[in-house]
């Protein structure tokens, strides 16, 4: 029997491929204690964006990249922190334009809610957060 895919496991392909090298693991919501962890978390919004007269209903999900890294009082180390979700954001909207995009079937587009922002610092560790957002649609496309 094949295994089902989930939109949430080709948005986590699409991440591990954007990041390459730079993670270990991304998990899917869970955050253990350790610096340099990753997960994906699926955050509620309003899925149904518009419906249209033809059989197609277009949709909207979003999605919490968050990371566990170093902090401390170095103001360059906090700015690489940022920096890194700069990257991926930029990265994110530059495989929109080409149209790089996660396996998914009627997916029209990925693009960052936000820039990547502190949500939690604590004495030797913060945790960072990247919102994206998919709009893909569903139905009969040739009617």
């Amino acid at each position: 029997m094949e295994k089902e895919t989930y939109r949430i496991d080709s948005i986590r392909d699409y991440f591990l491929k954007i990041l390459g090298d730079t993670i270990k693991e991304l998990n899917v919501d869970y955050l253990d204690n350790d610096e340099e962890n990753y997960t994906l978390n699926k955050i509620p919004v309003q899925p149904v964006e518009e419906k249209w007269i033809i059989p197609i209903t277009k949709y909207k999900e979003a999605y919490n990249l968050i990371s566990r890294r170093v902090y401390t009082p170095d103001i360059s180390m906090n700015l690489s922190n940022i920096g890194f979700f700069e990257k991926i954001e930029n990265t994110i909207r530059e495989n929109n334009r080409n149209k790089i995009l996660p396996e998914i079937v009627g997916i029209e587009s990925i693009e960052c809610l936000n820039c990547g922002t502190l949500l939690n610092a604590q004495t030797n560790t913060a945790v960072f957060s990247l919102q994206i957002q998919i709009i893909y649609r569903d139905g009969d496309l040739n009617a």
